[in-house]
């Protein structure tokens, strides 16, 4: 039981990085040309390096199409560890099928039986899966350690006493249009959440949070909202009032901020780690 509820603790979804993935491709390539593993080098071929070095092409469009294509399926926010040693199993099950039909395509001596496939299969599992878990677990346990020693040092922050006045400014949120707006204080705004082509406006009401809906985007409400200085971006799709923040969350994701008067909590992605920091330490 301890195994599933660790294997359904958040995780990073993959980074959607061009640079990663030419570089694992790059060092796929070299490794084929060095070792030549797996028989290669007695296989007879054509234009043999080039052959080799194409493992590394190959690899790199089957990466390159999963990080950018098919993970945008998913939910960064529901991402765990469990999906991420799922896909990354189904993806190097892709490498095998793929490395297996370039290896047919350009071996005249190669004939076509499910045996050679699973053989395929098992040696891209053997030199794949287990040192991505591995990696996984070592990664998930570092993030974790590190986001929850810094999300305490920032609660810790975030409860500190300030001598500040109130904030009462007004706030108008305009829809795309411009027919529809949304007038409250800055004092009374918890967050804005952005869902598709629409935002969420999520303001205190007596000693509750409520919402309201307004077809505009993330970008248009943050610069209605630069001039207040509680008001911070903190992910693509949230922008939250700092005052509005209870407590600061760490996980192997990263950040989140637990909203006061509520159970919502606002996500905070990790290039805007920085800029809460010294947005909490200006207040």
């Amino acid at each position: 039981m301890k195994w599933i509820a660790f294997l359904k603790q958040p995780y990073p979804i993959p980074n959607q990085n061009w640079k990663t993935v030419l570089f694992i491709g790059f060092g796929l390539s070299l490794l084929m040309l060095l070792m030549q593993p797996f028989g290669l080098s007695s296989v007879r071929v054509h234009h043999k390096y080039f052959f080799l070095a194409g493992y590394g092409l190959v690899t790199a469009l089957v990466l390159g199409i999963n990080l950018f294509f098919i993970i945008r399926l998913f939910s960064e926010y529901r991402w765990t560890i469990k999906k991420h040693i799922l896909w990354s199993a189904v993806v190097v099950f892709e490498l095998g099928l793929a490395n297996y039909a370039y290896t047919f395509a350009f071996i005249d001596d190669l004939t076509f039986n499910i045996n050679s496939l699973l053989s395929f299969q098992v040696y891209t599992s053997f030199i794949s899966i287990v040192p991505i878990t591995f990696l996984v677990l070592l990664r998930q346990n570092k993030l974790l350690k590190a986001n929850k020693a810094a999300a305490k040092a920032i609660t810790e922050d975030l409860h500190h006493p300030i001598s500040k006045p109130a904030i009462s400014r007004k706030i108008v949120l305009y829809s795309e249009n411009g027919k529809i707006q949304i007038e409250l204080n800055a004092s009374e705004l918890a967050f804005i959440e952005s869902v598709g082509n629409y935002i969420h406006v999520y303001m205190q009401s007596g000693s509750s949070i409520t919402k309201k809906t307004l077809r505009s985007s993330i970008s248009k409400a943050e610069s209605e909202i630069e001039h207040h200085k509680s008001l911070l971006k903190c992910h693509r799709a949230f922008i939250v009032n700092l005052d509005f923040v209870d407590n600061v969350i760490g996980n192997a994701q990263g950040y989140r901020l637990k909203i006061k008067n509520s159970d919502h909590e606002v996500y905070v992605s990790r290039q805007y780690t920085k800029r809460l920091k010294e947005s909490l330490g200006s207040l």
